[in-house]
């Protein structure tokens, strides 16, 4: 391919969560690959501003639980 956005190396970077704002909800979970590391999404929009143009890549959902689940 010779792809300006799809051919970038950050289409081989991954997202995981580092922590959660709730104390009592803060296990990872594997939902969308949490736990293995979640690939960027080619969202087929830009950020213009003075000087630039950036892609928008995005990820997840990715979620937490708490220790015991009712």
């Amino acid at each position: 391919m010779n792809h300006p956005v799809l051919d970038h190396p950050l289409q081989a970077c991954k997202v995981k969560p580092v922590s959660s704002p709730l104390s009592d909800c803060n296990l990872l979970t594997n939902l969308n690959y949490g736990l293995t590391g979640a690939p960027l999404r080619y969202e087929k929009k830009f950020v213009l501003g003075h000087n630039y143009r950036a892609a928008v890549y995005a990820a997840g959902p990715l979620a937490f639980h708490p220790q015991k689940c009712l």
